[in-house]
Formats: C-alpha cells, structure tokens, sequence
C-alpha cells in the first residue's frame, strides 16, 4: 500500500515557512506495467490520456453534505481539467509548440470527468469525511502529525482519495492559522491547493518536496532547480508540475518523434533534458533495465542518444567481493561516469536523483548492476531527521541464474538485508535478515527450492548417509552465506544524520 497525502496541515498554508513531506510518496514500478487494470496506479491518467472519461465515486459521510454534491462535482471536474489545461499553457509559454504536437493534441481535449453511482463503475473513490476519519484512514496517528488529505493505493483495490468535509477543514486550519486568516482563505487553501495536490496523486504525480526530494521524487521527473510547483509547495501549478505530466504520458504512450532523442524541461532555468520520460541528469549515459538478465547502456552527446550497447548479465559473480577500479572520465559535478576494473572490467555509471547506479561490464556481458541511495526521512513532526541508505547488487549466480543481493536501513531504527536466487515467486534460495539499530539479528528467514527438508528421505538407492552429508554441506554453505550477508550488510550500515530541519 502507498499512501500520498498532505502531511502537516501548515504546508498548505501560504505563509508556512517550511515544509514536510513524508517518506512513502515515491512512486515505483513501470508505468506501462501499471496502467491496465482500474485498481494499477496509472489507470486514471492512461485514460485521461486516450481522451476517456475519469470515472469518479463521490461519497458523503455525513448527509448534510449531500446537498453540497453539485459544489463538490464542478470542483473535482475543474481541478482534473486544470491538470491538462495547465501544462499545455506551459508548453505555449515555452514557445515550443512544434517539439509537442501529438501531447498538444492530448492535452487540448481535456479531462472529462464522469460521477458514477456505484464504486464498481469508478476509477477512483472520493470520499468526503470528518476530520477524525480522515486522520484515521491517512495514519496520522502512526505518522504523529495532522494531515489534510491523502489518497491511498492499495494493491487490488481502486485508489481511494481521503477529503475533509469543507466545515472541518476551515475549523481546523484556523487553529493553526496567523492573525488575519479568514474564511476566504481557508476556501481558496482546500479547493486550490488542496485539492489539486491530491488530484495531482491520482494522475500518477508523486510529492516533490525540497526536504525528502530523494524518498518522494518520482523517478521519471523533477526540475533540479525549481523552488514550486503544485506537487512541491501547492502554491500553484508550476513548468515542473507540466514535466512530470508530460513524462508520465511519454512512458503510458511513447513518445513521439519530434523529441524522441530527447528534450529541454520547460522551466528555463534547469539544467535537465529528457529522454523516454527519465531525467539524464549531467552524466553522458542512462542506465535501464530491457529484460531481468539485460541491461542497456545509452549513451550521450549534446543532449542526443548516440549510442545503445546491451549486456546480458551472465558472468557468475559475487557480489560481496569488491571490485576495484580506475577512474577513466568524469563529469562536470567531478563524479565518476567510466572507469576499468582490475581485471580489464570496463565500468559504467549513470545518476537519476540520488540514485547511483553502476554497470559492470566485460566484452558484451555484465557482471553485475549495482544501485546505491542516500536518502533523509522525517522523524516525529518532521522535526528530526535519519539518513537511509538502499544497496541492491544484481548479478549471476554460480549456475548463471539470476540473483541479487540488498540492503534498506536508517541508522537510528535498524535494517534489513536480503539474498535472492531465481525468481522472487519462484525463488531457488532467499534468505532475509532483519536487524536492530545495534546490528544484531533479530529475525532471520531460509527457503526456497534449494532448501532440502529437516529430515531426510530415503531415495531409491537407499541412501540415506548420502542424503544426510549433502544436507549438512548445504546446511554450511547457507550459514556461510548468512554470515557473509550479515558482515556485507554491517558495511552498508548509514551514518547518523544530526540535521535539524
């Protein structure tokens, strides 16, 4: 279950200095594998894209709200239309019409939005709620802060979008607001900044937050220099806001020509070019996965793809031996992009927002992927911080089937480390560890196919002595794979984070 909301009442209010955001906003999986079912996270926005109506359940809590439901519908109606009509005025702004004709042509019809009258003809629940419901079904106790809105997906079920009643929410904001604040602006906060944030969520728009600008940013967009943005501060829909929208639609339904080798964001002061919707960031390459054994090297010059080169990751490796190397090139931050390992390994490296990926390659195969994150996440009220660091290391097993190794942990609060070979429904041997903040072990899980029972069975030879000696050597051989994860996972242990936010 994901679950993206507003965090913090005070964000949406225009004179709040800060804001929080917490750690569940990003957005993972493949958009193109999450878009055919009502119940997949890019649903809403694959339809609106095809110019089908987004199917919307409206529901009161309380029935004296009942007679606020043609208020509530032009609002939802208008802010789903705003989205499209927003980022077409970006793109005319930017004078660039030509480069986007096909996603003008998408834009330009709009959204259309249809209420229907029962949960299973919808594409997205939208249920209007007392404050203390609200709190509930957004976790605001588990996150110890007040929250606005959120919307939730969860696995199997159509998204579900959490709105306060509009009496609830004025009463509860001027608890909190300055000297002056009138119910004027409480309106304008719930159904201009409010409500196009969460709709933002339901289109497949993740948080933008400056401070958890790692644990939030979707991987497909965000414009390194722009300080707002309607998925960032909520104080209005920004260049940033149109690049997100237009990636998501370039994954759901490709791209098209006129920008295929890539394109300029719209906010004129970033830096950052687009390719297929991913960020590419300073480096001269991008780094993607095409099948679970294959992974593609893009190269770059002047912003243009020039070259695509594909390793399939077959070379048995261990992924708890290091592999050292020399620094070839760099770029333009000072970070390395090529190097040579050891051995005469030619090695890769690509950055996406905070991600450090690392291709180990030699003649037309690859050794292994390896991934890092560094990250910050709120602690209670946003107000203390701790470092997270993610390590996944992909490679070939001895028998050359494919496997991996991970670890996620935060400094103050534990981590967890995991081995898998074969396919995760499928898995040949998967072990998982769970750690404490000291380090130490507190659960441990084996299986797998590989795994052989407690008691051995007699075969037809009989051989049971036989049965026993290969069980005790694989008994020891997965020890010592535990061993060697637990030990790998104490060195991927993140330092301790003192920033006060």
């Amino acid at each position: 279950m994901k679950i993206l909301g507003l965090l913090l009442l005070s964000s949406i209010l225009l004179w709040a200095p800060a804001l929080q955001a917490a750690p569940w906003g990003a957005l993972v999986g493949d958009p193109q594998e999450n878009a055919s079912q009502p119940t997949d996270r890019y649903f809403i926005l694959s339809r609106a894209a095809d110019g089908q109506p987004v199917r919307v359940y409206l529901r009161f809590s309380n029935p004296e709200d009942f007679s606020k439901q043609a208020h509530y519908k032009k609002q939802i109606a208008s802010v789903y239309r705003t989205w499209f009509k927003q980022t077409a005025s970006f793109i005319g702004k930017s004078k660039r019409k030509t480069e986007f004709p096909r996603m003008l042509a998408r834009l330009n019809r709009g959204i259309k939005v249809q209420f229907v009258a029962s949960p299973q003809e919808a594409d997205l629940l939208f249920l209007v709620e007392d404050w203390p419901t609200v709190q509930k079904e957004c976790l605001a106790a588990e996150l110890k802060s007040t929250v606005g809105a959120c919307v939730r997906f969860t696995e199997g079920k159509l998204p579900t979008l959490h709105f306060p009643r509009e009496e609830d929410f004025a009463e509860e904001i001027a608890k909190q607001a300055p000297q002056g604040w009138t119910a004027q602006l409480s309106h304008k906060a719930l159904w201009e900044h409010s409500l196009p944030h969460e709709i933002g969520h339901t289109l497949g728009l993740s948080d933008q937050y400056d401070q958890m600008v790692n644990m939030n940013s979707h991987q497909i967009y965000r414009s390194t220099h722009l300080k707002n943005g309607m998925m960032r501060d909520m104080r209005a829909f920004s260049c940033d806001d149109a690049d997100g929208i237009i990636n998501l639609i370039d994954i759901l339904k490709g791209t098209e020509i006129s920008r295929k080798q890539g394109w300029h964001s719209l906010c004129e002061d970033s830096p950052d070019v687009y390719v297929d919707g991913i960020a590419m960031e300073t480096g001269p390459y991008v780094i993607t996965p095409e099948e679970p054994s294959f992974w593609s090297l893009h190269t770059y010059q002047a912003n243009r793809e020039v070259a695509e080169y594909t390793f399939k990751l077959d070379i048995p490796s261990n992924p708890f031996t290091p592999i050292t190397e020399q620094i070839e090139q760099t770029d333009a931050l000072g970070r390395p992009v090529r190097a040579r390992g050891e051995h005469g390994e030619q090695i890769y490296y690509a950055y996406n927002y905070g991600k450090v990926f690392r291709l180990i390659t030699k003649a037309e195969h690859a050794i292994r992927l390896e991934l890092s994150e560094d990250s910050e996440v709120a602690g209670s009220m946003g107000m203390s911080w701790d470092s997270i660091h993610q390590k996944h290391i992909f490679f070939a097993a001895q028998d050359g089937s494919l496997a991996r190794v991970s670890y996620v942990g935060q400094f103050a609060r534990g981590g967890y480390a995991y081995y898998l070979e074969g396919q995760i429904t499928d898995p040949k041997l998967e072990i998982g560890l769970d750690f404490d903040s000291g380090h130490r072990v507190i659960n441990q899980s084996i299986k797998g196919s590989s795994v052989t029972a407690a008691a051995p069975v007699l075969n037809q030879k009989g051989s049971r002595l036989e049965q026993q000696v290969q069980q005790v050597t694989q008994n020891q051989q997965i020890q010592a794979l535990v061993k060697r994860l637990t030990q790998w996972a104490g060195q991927q242990r993140p330092s301790p984070l003192h920033a006060s936010r």
